[in-house]
């Protein structure tokens, strides 16, 4: 079980984080502007698993996060996870064909 941060611990914090604004406010006022936000290359993507017994969905990516949302055709939010994470789950919600061999 983890202790109680120290009281020491907890005032070199607020100074780092006061420290911090202080410096972000002089470099404001010196004319250096604010970083723009991260920008978001990837684009939502339709898998239809129809044909294989799943349903129709739309992967998107959350901004700002590593995450995507998985939509079904309703637009309704069912899972959200990574990629790798999500196609796994997606994988593991199909359901199985176990055929026998055709013997010729």
């Amino acid at each position: 079980m983890q202790r109680r941060k120290s009281r020491r611990h907890q005032l070199a914090a607020r100074a780092r984080w006061r420290n911090a604004e202080a410096r972000a406010q002089a470099e404001r006022d010196a004319g250096i502007p604010d970083r723009d936000p991260p920008s978001d290359y990837r684009q939502p993507c339709t898998i239809d698993l129809r044909g294989a017994g799943g349903p129709l969905l739309t992967l998107e990516p959350r901004l700002g996060y590593l995450a995507w949302r998985q939509l079904d055709e309703s637009g309704q939010v069912t899972d959200c996870a990574a990629l790798k994470t999500l196609l796994h789950r997606l994988a593991d919600s199909l359901p199985r064909e176990l055929r026998a061999m055709a013997r010729a």
